[in-house]
C-alpha cells in the first residue's frame, strides 16, 4: 500500500504546462515519426498546409495514442509535463538522474496524441 500511496501522492504534483515548442500542433495532418539512434524526428503539416519538422534528442521512450496519459487543457496543443510519473520510471530504469529530460505531449486533434520523453528542446 505504501508504494500506491506514494504514486497517489507524486500525481499529485504533475502539472501541464504550455510546452514552448515552436510549432503548432492543432489540425496537424500527415503525422510522420522516425526513430533512430535516440533521436525522433516529428514531421506533419500544419494549419497553413506547411511542413514542419522538429527534432528530439537523446529519446527515452515515446507513444503514439488516442488519449494523452495526462489532462490537458486542450486536445489541440503541445505541453510539457511537470513532474512526470513516467519520465521518473523511465529515468530510474535507465540508471540516469533528472537533468534536461522532460515529457512533451503533443496533442494532434486531427489525428492522435504524441508524448515524448527526451532532452528539452532549444527554444
Amino acid at each position: 500500500q505504501g508504494v500506491l500511496d506514494g504514486r497517489a501522492m507524486k500525481e499529485e504534483l504533475v502539472a501541464v504546462v504550455p510546452a514552448g515548442l515552436s510549432l503548432a500542433v492543432a489540425d496537424g495532418e500527415q503525422v510522420a515519426v522516425v526513430f533512430e539512434d535516440d533521436q525522433l524526428v516529428l514531421r506533419f503539416i500544419d494549419w497553413h498546409a506547411q511542413h514542419v519538422e522538429q527534432q528530439f534528442a537523446d529519446v527515452l521512450a515515446f507513444r503514439w495514442s488516442s488519449k494523452a496519459s495526462v489532462n490537458t487543457p486542450r486536445d489541440d496543443a503541445a505541453y510539457e509535463v511537470l513532474n512526470s510519473c513516467w519520465l521518473a520510471e523511465e529515468l530510474a530504469l535507465a540508471g540516469a538522474t533528472l537533468s534536461d529530460d522532460t515529457h512533451y505531449v503533443l496533442c494532434f486533434n486531427a489525428a492522435k496524441v504524441l508524448e515524448i520523453l527526451s532532452r528539452r528542446v532549444a527554444g
